[in-house]
């Protein structure tokens, strides 16, 4: 709760999302100090206090896309109407969810990070393959999206790296229909990484969130 409770201090004010805006462009720690008030005379001595600084940096990062990830499945299931979500546990995950039809199902599920870096992308391709595996229908066909939340980039492979992931020599993962959504969380932009499976339904999820192409 601390940790929130400064999350939502600094990018609240515009001072302090201002330093920490810089510091992500600079690659360079954040630390949260309001600038020097003016000096005014007074009659009263009174003590001098040094500004309080609460070094935030990753803290602040992980917070904002963890409160990310929670408002954007309101916004999945409240987007995507035709289908029923129900809650679905995923190792790894900030949240998951499924919803059925007669002859497939589709699974989707966000993880924030604080950064786009390969250490980060691994770990979630690790936890995709395991919702993959652990959701497998033997008599549905089973479409699995991901969204891989972060606020600063930090290394171009990552797209690369997932692209691969999704897609196999045929163009598709022989486990299951699988595609990966990076998503700055900052700048609101998305990239949908891997081959789209043919499937109407498939395409009116991705429709209804404004990630089709």
């Amino acid at each position: 709760m601390l940790q929130i409770n400064e999350a939502y201090r600094v990018l609240s004010n515009a001072h302090l999302r201002k330093e920490y805006d810089k510091s992500l462009k600079d690659g360079g720690p954040f630390t949260a100090t309001m600038p020097a008030a003016p000096a005014v005379e007074s009659t009263a001595a009174a003590p001098m206090r040094a500004p309080s600084k609460m070094k935030v940096g990753s803290e602040v990062a992980d917070t904002v896309v963890g409160g990310f990830s929670r408002e954007f499945k309101k916004d999945v299931t409240a987007a995507s109407k035709d289908f029923k979500w129900e809650d679905l546990k995923l190792e790894g995950f900030d949240w998951g969810a499924v919803a059925s039809s007669w002859t497939a199902r589709y699974v989707i599920g966000m993880r924030g990070f604080g950064k786009a870096d390969m250490p980060s992308a691994k770990k979630f391709a690790t936890y995709c393959s395991l919702a993959v595996e652990s959701n497998h229908h033997p008599l549905k066909t089973t479409y699995f999206l991901f969204f891989f939340g972060f606020q600063k980039a930090v290394d171009q492979n990552v797209p690369v790296f997932m692209r691969r992931f999704c897609a196999n020599e045929s163009g598709e993962r022989a486990a299951g229909p699988a595609c990966v959504v990076l998503m700055d969380v900052v700048r609101r932009k998305s990239l949908l990484c891997g081959p789209r499976p043919k499937d109407s339904r498939y395409d009116k999820l991705l429709h209804s969130l404004g990630m089709a192409r």
